[in-house]
């Protein structure tokens, strides 16, 4: 049974979008689709890895399983974990990932290395670890 909007809640959305000064309704649309668009792509690419979780954390102990385990560390379809480890400014998961042979230069979906991403947060002890790896922009 699907359920029905009330006709008095949806004259008050039209309402107060009506008093809204044009520019602020357009930011809020474009803010909504941005979303939805994300929220699709996110939803395309099915659940993040455990890998992925592990890099994002910090959780050595988690990453290392993995690896052992024999878990594609190089692997892009939510991101490579060396960027995202870059992002979350963890240095101790990069520098394990660069020791397990993560690709330095290997870029996510986005076109951005873990070195781009590490300079952008301006994270010295990630930006060294990388370069010493070979990392490039």
């Amino acid at each position: 049974m699907e359920e029905q909007v009330q006709p008095g809640v949806v004259q008050t959305i039209t309402d107060f979008l009506s008093s809204l000064h044009p520019a602020v309704v357009a930011a809020v649309v474009a803010v909504i689709v941005a979303y939805v668009v994300l929220s699709r792509r996110r939803a395309a690419r099915g659940p993040e890895t455990e890998l992925m979780k592990a890099a994002r954390r910090g959780d050595l102990s988690r990453l290392k399983e993995l690896i052992k385990a024999g878990t594609d560390i190089n692997a892009i379809r939510h991101g490579p974990p060396l960027v995202v480890a870059a992002e979350a400014g963890q240095a101790s998961i990069v520098r394990e990932l660069l020791m397990a042979g993560a690709k330095p230069n290997v870029r996510d979906l986005q076109g951005r290395t873990a070195l781009a991403v590490a300079r952008k947060r301006r994270d010295a002890d990630c930006i060294r670890a990388l370069e010493r790896a070979g990392g490039q922009e």
